[in-house]
């Protein structure tokens, strides 16, 4: 009789490492899945325990090769202190840091005492579908460009060679926000008119010849107005890293521009900046802002500046009275007005010209508008 199939020493071997007929395979220990791994038995043991370290979670902490190199300190919470340092510098928007900081929060509360260097394209792939499963497509899409935003700042720093988040896929969001068009700002504005304060048409009117946004329009005061401009500095970047650090967008819009535009239904637009503007304080009311509230509010009086939220909700309460409908779409709201002038400016002056006035940085933009490097950028009035 045959003697018994004399075993491999397997000492030193790490678990759930097997072989047959000199082929190494690692199985998995809840699934029981193979996997195949080759002839080479020291290649296969690296593997199996690199395997091993995943299936067991350590990959959560520190390991000793982290604590040797440093990078046990070099936590994603360490990296985010960082990260929000830059913040600071950048000076955006209220609402943008808003937002930064609440997915900053999420992220600490996933990953904040991992060593970054830990956390690979499968983490953050794993960590976006889990939005994408509860139907939050956009906010999937906004985690990715975070934690790409995250990832750069970590190679800029020396603590990786390359960024996870990069190659993850891009989440396909469908739009639902209708676009304005021109008629439907006119029918707006006439409702506005009818049914709100007076500074709701007029931050309205700002809106479609210059092409900013709702923050800085609001923000916009009489020392703004000088020697023959309006003089903008934007507050929040649209790429902040194509136009450099901390840099913001500077415009001097000429007091006499000039929109001229006939709808198809023959409505006739043609507004000066430096008429409109004057309308802002028609209302005999002293204040040092172009968009203010012109009667007694229940935390405003005469004067007082108009919050950028309520500036949304005039806007939201005019289209609403104008009985304008946008089937199987979200409503546009006052953003859209930028998106209409932006077109509009286009159509009338030339590309060139709409994303001057529109100070958009990036880096498929004409060279004349990518190296002003935060220099003020000044237009012509026609």
């Amino acid at each position: 009789m045959a003697g018994r199939r004399k075993q491999r020493n397997r000492d030193g071997w790490p678990d759930y490492l097997y072989e047959t007929s000199g082929y190494y395979y690692w199985r998995h220990p809840v699934t029981r899945e193979n996997f195949g791994l080759g002839r080479d038995l020291a290649k296969a043991k690296a593997q199996a325990a690199e395997a091993n370290i995943l299936v067991a979670g350590l990959r959560d902490k520190a390991r000793l090769v982290d604590r040797i190199t440093g990078n046990d300190s070099r936590t994603v919470s360490a990296l985010l202190v960082r990260f929000v340092e830059d913040m600071a510098r950048r000076n955006l928007a209220a609402n943008t840091l808003k937002t930064k900081r609440s997915m900053i929060k999420r992220i600490e509360d996933k990953w904040g005492s991992r060593p970054y260097s830990t956390i690979d394209t499968a983490a953050i792939d794993d960590f976006l579908r889990e939005f994408v499963t509860a139907g939050k497509k956009r906010m999937a899409q906004s985690f990715r460009s975070f934690l790409i935003e995250v990832g750069n700042k970590a190679i800029a720093i020396g603590w990786a060679q390359h960024n996870p988040a990069l190659v993850t896929e891009a989440t396909p969001v469908q739009v639902k926000r209708a676009r304005i068009t021109l008629e439907d700002f006119i029918a707006i504005h006439d409702s506005a008119i009818k049914h709100c304060d007076p500074w709701t048409p007029r931050a309205m009117e700002l809106a479609l010849l210059t092409a900013q946004r709702r923050d800085d329009i609001g923000s916009w005061v009489r020392d703004d107005v000088r020697d023959g401009s309006l003089w903008v500095e934007q507050g929040k970047s649209e790429n902040i890293e194509a136009r450099g650090e901390g840099m913001q967008t500077r415009l001097a819009i000429p007091l006499a521009l000039r929109m001229t535009v006939t709808t198809g239904s023959g409505r006739l637009i043609d507004w000066i900046l430096k008429d409109i503007i004057t309308g802002c304080w028609s209302d005999k009311v002293a204040s040092r802002y172009l968009i203010h509230h012109s009667r007694p509010r229940t935390h405003s009086k005469p004067g007082d500046p108009v919050f950028k939220d309520t500036i949304t909700k005039g806007f939201a309460r005019a289209r609403d009275a104008s009985g304008l409908k946008w089937e199987g779409k979200e409503p546009p709201t006052f953003h859209e007005i930028r998106s209409l002038s932006i077109r509009l400016w286009r159509d009338i002056r030339g590309k060139d010209f709409a994303q001057a006035i529109a100070g958009h940085k990036q880096a498929s933009t004409t060279d004349i508008y990518a190296d002003e490097r935060g220099n003020w950028v000044l237009l012509k009035a026609g």
